[in-house]
């Protein structure tokens, strides 16, 4: 895993270019604490921040082919890099290293675009052709590793990370505030945006060159809708086993210990019993416990971890631990962040590191392909629920929201109601997310300028149509899929809950169930074999691993993970950072409604809730988007944004108009 950088066809001396290039890796130097290097002629600039997982010895980066034309600064892992290199090889390619760069770096000289399509893995990478001045830049298909990309200072800039653009003197530092309104709405902004203006995300499974001063971006991969497959059970079950044995035994492979996040769920219970299936080594699970016994999973976790006898590692959470840590949190994830829950993951990444892993598998991408989440459920149910008599209605709400079954008289009647307003779509092909979307309206009330709900899903489905042009004719549980790919996925649970978070410790979290051929199994199996007729989440993936789990974990009623929100910054023990964030004086600059502000703060902000009394409501939402809008000013438009870069990590700093070619290791040239 690694941070990289780069940039083309900037209109100034290149003699300026190590100084820039060392400082946007000075920015990112967490993502890869144990080497640096960079590369520059007179057109282009890439750099690389490194974390060694696989070939410690050698890798460096950026690394180059052996005649010194093609460039590559890689940021990732490619899983299946073994295979790729023996089909090199019998192409006559010959290696100097075992590393997954120098396959990624080959294969991109052989196959170009049609490398993308070969690669197993999670990767963001810069391809350079110092001959023709042409940049190819891709993405992985999911989104786990992030690029982002910025026309400035007369070409375009690169890097892993935002703050690494922050650290050049003509980089505009300004927040998009449209786009900071969508967050609560999307979970993220939208496929494409960042909270900052003018720099853009390169979305999942999307690639770009650069040449000529002309950049493109297009899709090299969608999601396999619409390719169902006609088999029986028993034989989904054995497709589901047997492509994500493959997919954990692949994402071992690793030249440091690899340990697991152990969450209580399904989903890291199965990864963890295939990963010691598929090692000799011991084990190290990881969790999170939390005070608050609302959130906590704490039970379900120690019962895995004895059933499998791995060395288990809690790491307990209290509201001021939340209160403490969002500041950094919200400085890594370099958006807004309407929930607390990426701050004890970040916390829980510290203490893996600390604990000597660099390589963690977790249990991500399940409930996307699997069918595990409420708003699948949901959706299917709000299709049949004007064909369903009044006692059905109130059973299926029951087992949607539980606490439907105590209500009584007019509060029933209303919650019935309500539901039944919700079965006619307002925007076309957005159907299944038309209930989550509306939660952002709390916090958009608040700016002089707000958003409009249904302007920013129109968009949506406007980007979505582009990147699926069949969109309409799939069914709409796959579009639902579709939209949970392309919003809460990438922008929220890979990157403030993943990469960000597990980068900012120097450790690399993989994903078993984000392997392509788990995907493509998930979405061949027939709907009702994932979410069948008694609303089961996930059954097929449960009933293929009954016999390899806990039985308390294989009939667990899912629970979502979750962590205390705006009560950690309310009450007598607000931290003062969150009080004075939140002064009028350092707001007005946000393009917010002063007396909108002043109405709502005192909400939260005069007393201190029960815990758990704001959680999942929209005033939390706002108060959590507020305060991390807050953050985000403080800590990149009003501070010019600088980190030093540690000179005795460089291993590869090398001029390109002319200079030999080499390491600065003392070793000979490996160019």
């Amino acid at each position: 895993m690694c941070g990289i950088v780069g940039f083309l066809g900037l209109s100034a001396d290149a003699n300026r270019y190590p100084d820039w290039l060392r400082a946007m890796l000075g920015a990112i130097a967490h993502r890869g604490p144990d080497e640096a290097g960079y590369y520059f002629d007179e057109r282009a600039g890439l750099g690389t921040a490194r974390l060694s997982i696989i070939d410690l010895a050698n890798g460096q980066q950026p690394m180059a082919t052996a005649d010194g034309r093609y460039w590559i600064a890689f940021n990732g892992e490619i899983f299946n890099f073994i295979e790729l290199r023996e089909e090199l090889e019998r192409l006559g390619v010959r290696f100097r290293t075992r590393c997954d760069t120098e396959v990624l770096l080959q294969a991109l000289v052989a196959w170009d675009l049609g490398a993308l399509a070969k690669l197993e893995g999670q990767f963001a990478f810069l391809f350079y052709d110092t001959d023709s001045g042409r940049l190819l830049f891709a993405r992985d298909r999911w989104g786990e590793r992030p690029l982002f990309y910025a026309a400035s200072g007369g070409g375009y800039l690169f890097a892993s990370e935002m703050k690494s653009m922050f650290a050049l003197p003509f980089v505009e530092r300004r927040l998009d505030i449209a786009a900071v309104q969508r967050v609560p709405q999307f979970y993220s902004t939208l496929p494409g945006e960042t909270c900052f203006a003018g720099i853009l995300a390169l979305r999942p499974g999307h690639a770009g060159i650069l040449q000529d001063g002309r950049i493109e971006t297009f899709p090299y991969y969608r999601l396999p809708v619409g390719h169902c497959a006609e088999i029986g059970f028993e034989e989904a079950k054995e497709r589901t086993f047997a492509a994500l044995k493959e997919s954990t035994r692949l994402r071992l492979r690793s030249d440091v210990p690899v340990g697991v996040y152990l969450s209580g769920g399904l989903d890291s219970t199965i990864t963890t019993g295939l990963a010691l299936e598929l090692t000799n080594h011991p084990l190290k699970s990881f969790s999170i416990e939390f005070d608050d016994r609302r959130f906590d999973e704490g039970d379900y976790q120690r019962m895995a971890a004895r059933f499998f006898g791995t060395e288990h590692v809690p790491l307990r959470i209290g509201v001021r631990d939340i209160a403490e840590g969002f500041s950094e949190v919200v400085r890594h994830a370099e958006t807004v962040l309407h929930r607390t829950a990426p701050v004890p993951l970040y916390l829980l990444a510290r203490k893996v590191r600390e604990h000597g892993v660099k390589v963690v598998l977790t249990g991500e991408g399940s409930d996307e392909s699997f069918l595990g989440y409420r708003i699948f459920l949901e959706a299917r149910i709000r299709t049949q629920f004007a064909g369903m008599d009044d006692e059905q209605r109130v059973h299926v709400l029951a087992r949607l929201y539980p606490g439907i079954a105590q209500m009584r008289g007019e509060n029933l009647k209303r919650a019935v109601n309500f539901f039944l307003g919700t079965t006619k779509e307002r925007v076309p092909g957005m159907f299944s997310h038309e209930l989550r979307f509306p939660a952002g309206k709390v916090f958009s009330s608040l700016f002089a300028e707000p958003t409009n709900t249904d302007e920013n899903t129109r968009a949506l489905a406007d980007i979505v149509r582009r990147i699926y042009p069949d969109f309409d004719e799939i069914g709409m549980t796959a579009r639902a899929q579709v939209l949970e790919f392309l919003t809460k996925f990438p922008g929220y649970l890979l990157s403030s809950h993943g990469d960000r978070v597990t980068n900012a410790h120097g450790v690399e979290a993989r994903y078993p169930f984000l392997d392509t051929r788990v995907v493509a199994t998930a979405f061949s199996i027939p709907e009702f074999y994932r979410l069948n007729a008694e609303h089961r989440e996930k059954y097929v993936l449960v009933e293929a691993f009954r016999d390899k789990v806990p039985p308390g974990i294989a009939n667990r009623v899912k629970q979502p993970y979750r962590a205390p929100g705006a009560q950690c910054f309310l009450g007598p023990d607000t931290p003062e950072r969150a009080r004075e964030l939140l002064r009028p004086e350092h707001l007005a600059t946000l393009g917010l409604d002063a007396n909108r502000v002043a109405e709502f703060l005192p909400k939260p902000w005069g007393h201190a809730p029960a815990a758990g009394q704001w959680h999942n409501d929209a005033y939390d939402l706002a108060f959590m988007s507020l305060l991390s809008l807050a953050e985000l000013d403080d800590i990149f438009i009003r501070r010019p944004y600088a980190a030093p870069f540690n000179e005795k990590l460089l291993r590869v700093a090398v001029d390109g108009r002319g200079a030999p070619i080499g390491k600065l290791s003392g070793r000979a040239s490996d160019f």
